[in-house]
């Protein structure tokens, strides 16, 4: 069987996307579709949905906020002792956790950098195990750097 070409990013994206829009997987194409009530063209999107055979597309449900939550205090977890590393915690206690988890690392940029390859990582290990759920065979591509280097 011919493994599915699925963007990575958009897959991340997908997983990350608020309850106003629904992302789809192509289980044909690899593509993923993206449906949003306020977008002009939904309702071209919806025909396209509906067109298509039954599980040929997959709904991406959004990666559940408390695992997301759980993914920032495994890597506050994994830093040294340190004023950040208490900030970060703090942050985590607090009302909008997400939000202050954020402003808290805008000050470091090395540990900033370092947050955004430990939640890409956390995020890819996600995705893989919702598309093995799914029996879904794939290969990651970068869409986004396609475009950038043509060759």
């Amino acid at each position: 069987m011919k493994k599915l070409r699925i963007d990575l990013g958009q897959f991340l994206l997908a997983l990350d996307s608020s309850s106003e829009m629904e992302n789809f997987l192509d289980r044909t194409t690899g593509e993923i579709v993206l449906r949003w009530e306020e977008d002009p063209g939904v309702g071209e999107i919806d025909a396209r949905l509906a067109a298509g055979p039954d599980g040929r597309y997959e709904l991406i449900d959004p990666w559940p906020s408390r695992e997301r939550f759980e993914v920032m205090v495994d890597f506050a977890e994994s830093l040294p002792e340190s004023a950040l590393k208490e900030r970060l915690f703090h942050a985590l206690e607090q009302r909008k956790p997400f939000r202050g988890f954020k402003d808290a690392l805008f000050d470091d940029e090395t540990v900033r950098q370092r947050w955004f390859a430990f939640e890409r990582a956390a995020g890819t290990r996600e995705a893989e195990r919702r598309l093995a759920s799914l029996g879904i065979e794939f290969v990651w591509t970068d869409a986004a750097a396609e475009k950038m280097d043509p060759s």
